[in-house]
């Protein structure tokens, strides 16, 4: 039996609380064997307001070949110290926006989800080639990484 040629493990826990009650969780851990031991690809990069493909790298080449795409807003990694009101409301505004290129069926890309500052997204797309990212707002941090199947 041929051992997996590499792995990745997830593990989130997602948590809500309201004062004075009992906060409660959703724990999500899971691992998935890769069938190659191919190196993701990842960019760090700022986002513009204009749709733009995702950057997927060397995996553009064979779209087939991804497992797993991860996209990170990482505008809220980057203060010294504690931020004025006014960079805190700067920052709500940086926004990453996935959207779909719908081809010929209409000009305007179809909105799918946001990424706020700090959160991530992970996605299994089924035509990555689909995918568009924005920015709402000016232009935003984020690292883009493509994992083999």
């Amino acid at each position: 039996m041929e051992l997996p040629k590499a792995r990745i493990t997830v593990l989130e826990t997602v948590y809500y609380a309201v004062i004075g009650d009992n906060p409660i969780s959703q724990d999500v851990r899971f691992e998935q064997h890769l069938s190659s031991d191919e190196q993701p690809f990842q960019r760090q990069s700022r986002i513009k307001s204009d749709p733009k493909p995702l950057d997927l790298g060397w995996f553009a080449d064979v779209p087939s070949s991804i497992g797993l795409i991860h996209i990170v807003n990482t505008e809220n990694r980057y203060f010294q110290v504690n931020p004025t009101e006014e960079e805190v409301k700067a920052l709500k505004e940086k926004r990453l926006l996935l959207s779909v290129d719908l081809g010929g069926v209409s000009d305007t890309p179809l909105p799918i989800c946001e990424i706020l500052p700090g959160e991530s997204l992970r996605i299994r797309p089924i035509d990555p080639k689909t995918l568009l990212i924005a920015s709402i707002g000016e232009a935003t941090r984020s690292i883009i990484t493509v994992y083999p199947k």
